[in-house]
């Protein structure tokens, strides 16, 4: 069985509208294995404390008879995601991993924690974790201002897909529904920038 995981960002209460919770809800409409945890004291968060909750979801889904995933992660959820996969083996084969909008470590000054040097070995653990890996992020967007190419793909080595315009790719935007995460989501054939 495949199932999801879903990992928000910063300040991030799952609140209603959101494109992430309306993904979840549009995925377990379809009656697929979908995890949304809402991630500790979002507003000062405490990387440890994420990563446990990242953790219990993960042997969750495999007690529940998960074999195969695909994560897909918004701002600071991808930092978090960069940490887990360097940090841990995940017990379940990663199909695939999103990382939407993601966060410039150095501009989590709120989240020192989170600091985490994009290099070599995140690299390395990144791939052997899931080589499919998948960036989205816009060419102005405020929590990467050196830009998505040089904070994260020249260093991953992933030439991210660049969205002209979308900002931090947030409500704020006017990001509630997306069909595009939908679709590929269930395809990753299917083009993300379908709004």
């Amino acid at each position: 069985m495949q199932g999801y995981l879903l990992i928000h960002g910063l300040e991030n209460h799952r609140p209603e509208g959101h494109w992430m919770r309306n993904l979840a809800m549009r995925l377990r409409k379809q009656g697929l294995y979908v995890a949304y945890p809402q991630l500790p004291n979002p507003d000062q968060p405490v990387a440890a404390d994420w990563l446990e909750v990242l953790g219990t979801e993960i042997e969750l889904m495999k007690d529940a008879g998960v074999d195969s995933l695909v994560v897909i992660a918004h701002s600071m959820g991808c930092v978090t995601w960069m940490m887990y996969s360097k940090q841990h083996e995940v017990p379940i084969t990663v199909k695939r991993v999103l990382l939407v909008a993601p966060a410039d470590p150095k501009m989590l000054k709120i989240a020192p924690t989170f600091q985490i040097p994009i290099d070599e070995e995140l690299k390395q653990k990144m791939n052997n974790a899931c080589p499919n890996i998948f960036i989205l992020a816009s060419d102005k967007d405020p929590w990467i201002p050196e830009g998505v190419m040089k904070t994260f793909g020249e260093p991953l080595e992933i030439k991210p897909v660049i969205w002209q315009g979308a900002g931090h790719i947030s409500m704020d935007e006017g990001f509630g529904d997306w069909d595009g995460v939908v679709y590929w989501a269930l395809d990753p054939n299917n083009d993300l920038l379908i709004r």
